[in-house]
């Protein structure tokens, strides 16, 4: 059985409360999805806390980045999935080619590929 546990749509220090309230009684050998489609920001501090999720635990645990096309580039432009992809079994991440926010540099990173639509898909 896996586990879902919510990424606020806006997540930062006081809010991280709320990822860490549900990961603490899950018992360590479930399998968990770390849902953050919903998450619209995320200070420095909320996204390095969901890369400290993903090492609480032995097996690596599944995680899918937010739908907002805004929210998912400023994410890959701090960084995240690059250390994301190396913690996280990174899943149903699509991202419009823009450029300007992401590149095809750091799709390569993510085993990543164009589809037909002129989405990076991972």
């Amino acid at each position: 059985m896996t586990t879902v546990i919510n990424v606020p749509p806006s997540l930062d220090e006081q809010s991280f409360e709320h990822v860490i309230e549900q990961l603490a009684p899950i018992p360590l050998d479930e399998k968990i999805l770390v849902d953050a489609r919903h998450a619209r920001w995320a200070s420095p501090y909320g996204l390095t806390a969901l890369l400290c999720v993903a090492q609480s635990r032995d097996e690596r645990m599944t995680f899918t980045v937010p739908e907002h096309t805004e929210t998912a580039s400023y994410w890959s432009r701090t960084g995240f999935f690059r250390y994301a992809a190396e913690l996280y079994d990174l899943h149903q991440l699509a991202l419009h080619c823009n450029r300007r926010f992401f590149d095809a540099r750091r799709a390569y990173h993510f085993r990543g590929h164009r589809s037909e639509a002129g989405l990076f898909e991972f």
